[in-house]
């Protein structure tokens, strides 16, 4: 057990005895909570409602609210990634990262809703696969797959795309510069694109980049985030009227105020800065998955500051990081990834 799993459970046991003495005792339960990092929502119910039974006017709503929070801690613990019906509920360790992603949806609905999504986008839209930029289009995206699959096989890991990554790809007719890669592997490119490219090794960073956010599985995270967000918001609104019906009124009323005030800032300080940061490792993992198919990685950083056309320099409260901050760290990891020989020592974000 880390250290601050162990100092969140000694907050809450201590919040749960010193909470006979001094109402105020109470709120250590959701410092408690808070600290040990998982299962917050579980643990406030399950502790709360436990000292709720205590009360005689809190028997009955304790005995409920302890029972939702230990039926919410044994969920997550035998169904850590939403009841997926599919194998890739299992798949715990992001490959590229070494890391178990944040991750509170279920699996088949989510892919199911992501393709519904991309294939409404493709049947309303005018195709131009045939063409010799769709073309380019379709072989830059079968190498950078052909990379990511080989890599996955090195580390055997081949788990972690199959029976979730359907790849598909296609160019729409859309004065757009843009593209994007869904959950599951579904990418698109807009021919808008084509107006800021004058290389195949710039299409690929671009696609390599977007494949990136796929694979790390940035969109489910954003939404797990989402969800907690909500089932923190409501778990804390719980609490407090655990501690109202246990008496402890004052207590109620700090918790409701904290609950309001972290709602405000948690879309700003919570989710926001999480949109920087994989940018910057959609980035990072792009650049090495287009190494990974033969392509230059030198001329990314160029390209880029050519590309962007110095937007986006206010990186405060923003989704993206600057283009200055991103331009600096292609810079730095470019020569690292040209002169790495082994990718797979250990998870292949932490090489360079």
């Amino acid at each position: 057990m880390e250290m601050r799993e162990t100092i969140g459970i000694i907050l809450l046991i201590v919040g749960f005895i010193t909470s006979f003495f001094v109402p105020a005792g109470a709120l250590l339960i959701f410092v408690g909570a808070f600290v040990y990092g998982r299962n917050r929502l579980a643990l406030i119910l399950l502790v709360g409602g436990l000292r709720g039974m205590f009360q005689p006017t809190g028997l009955m709503a304790g005995l409920v609210l302890a029972l939702i929070g230990g039926g919410l801690l044994v969920k997550d613990y035998y169904f850590p990634f939403g009841f997926s019906l599919t194998n890739s509920g299992k798949r715990k360790l992001n490959p590229f990262t070494g890391k178990k992603h944040h991750n509170r949806v279920n699996d088949d609905e989510f892919l199911r809703n992501a393709a519904n999504e991309y294939y409404q986008v493709i049947n309303q839209s005018q195709l131009l696969d045939d063409t010799e930029q769709g073309q380019l289009m379709i072989g830059v995206a079968q190498k950078l797959i052909a990379a990511v699959e080989a890599y996955l096989k090195s580390i055997d890991r081949t788990d972690f795309t199959q029976n979730y990554y359907g790849w598909d790809f296609h160019l729409i007719a859309r004065n757009v510069v843009n593209a994007f890669c869904m959950p599951g592997g579904k990418i698109v490119v807009f021919s808008g694109l084509y107006s800021v490219i004058s290389t195949e090794e710039e299409l690929a960073f671009i696609l390599g980049h977007e494949m990136a956010h796929s694979l790390l599985d940035h969109a489910r995270t954003l939404v797990s985030a989402q969800k907690s967000k909500n089932r923190l918001r409501t778990g804390a609104k719980l609490g407090s009227v655990a501690l109202s019906l246990a008496g402890y009124g004052e207590a109620a009323a700090a918790t409701r105020i904290a609950t309001n005030v972290a709602d405000v800032g948690s879309h700003y300080f919570l989710m926001k800065p999480w949109g920087r940061d994989q940018e910057l490792e959609a980035d990072k993992l792009g650049m090495m998955i287009i190494h990974m198919a033969g392509y230059n990685v030198a001329n990314v950083p160029a390209f880029w500051a050519r590309m962007s056309g110095g937007a986006h320099k206010n990186d405060f409260f923003s989704t993206h990081p600057t283009d200055k901050k991103r331009i600096d760290q292609m810079n730095k990891i470019a020569p690292k990834i040209a002169n790495c020989t082994d990718f797979t020592s250990k998870p292949i974000m932490e090489l360079v």
